[in-house]
């Protein structure tokens, strides 16, 4: 809900902002309601819709669709995406276990230079890197910014992980691996036995990469997968 309002805002900004400058500029400031509706349809998708909205297809490709009607937010992000990578120092990505990743987003050249093929996409607001759209092992489920998956989808999620894991190095992703990837990871560790407690997995993840912050949605759902604490009879 906390989202939803915000993109609301924003959208109500643009439109005001719309409003003030028509008498000034005339139809350029069509880009103003073209924002305020993209924010709107962001605001909707938080709080009813889901990351479908995103129009994100299961090859990681991003539909036509979703380029029109959400233009603005996705160049906000970018822009956003772009400045985190020019000032950040912190790593690209880093290893929790074995065979297992997670970190940000990659780009193209980052993505070739790994050789992984076994890639689970969680950045519902960006299209897959190019390499990986053609990787067997790429599996995209989209989820929007500080959100968690169902706990279907976790269990799902986790159980492809388990499995790839065998078959040689897994990496789970977000725009910036702090929140979504490290819900997974972490469900993954709860159901595997790797960790007992969700502070635990926190604490393991925050070892290796200190910028790890589970959201509410998030830390609710890995405390329904927490294991039930042992009898002492």
């Amino acid at each position: 809900m906390k989202y939803s309002l915000v993109f609301l805002m924003l959208a109500a900004a643009c439109g005001m902002a719309t409003a003030v400058a028509w008498d000034v500029v005339g139809w350029g400031a069509g880009v103003g309601l073209y924002a305020a509706f993209s924010f709107g349809l962001l605001a909707m998708a938080y709080a009813l819709a889901g990351p479908r909205l995103l129009f994100k297809r299961p090859t990681g490709r991003r539909s036509i669709f979703g380029w029109v009607l959400l233009g603005p937010y996705f160049l906000l992000n970018s822009a956003s995406f772009g400045l985190y990578r020019l000032f950040s120092r912190e790593s690209a990505y880093v290893r929790v276990a074995p065979n297992l990743f997670f970190g940000r987003r990659l780009s193209a050249r980052e993505a070739t230079a790994t050789g992984w093929v076994n890639v689970l996409d969680l950045a519902g607001e960006f299209p897959a890197a190019r390499p990986w759209r053609v990787l067997p092992g790429y599996r995209s489920m989209p989820l929007l910014d500080a959100t968690a998956p169902s706990e279907a989808d976790m269990r799902s999620a986790v159980a492809w992980i388990a499995e790839a894991i065998g078959t040689g190095p897994v990496y789970v992703h977000c725009a910036l691996g702090h929140g979504r990837s490290a819900c997974v990871v972490i469900g993954y560790l709860l159901l595997a036995g790797e960790v007992a407690t969700v502070a635990d997995g926190v604490r393991l993840l925050r070892s290796v990469r200190p910028a790890v912050r589970l959201h509410p949605a998030q830390a609710r759902l890995l405390r329904r997968l927490e294991p039930p604490p042992k009898s002492d009879g």
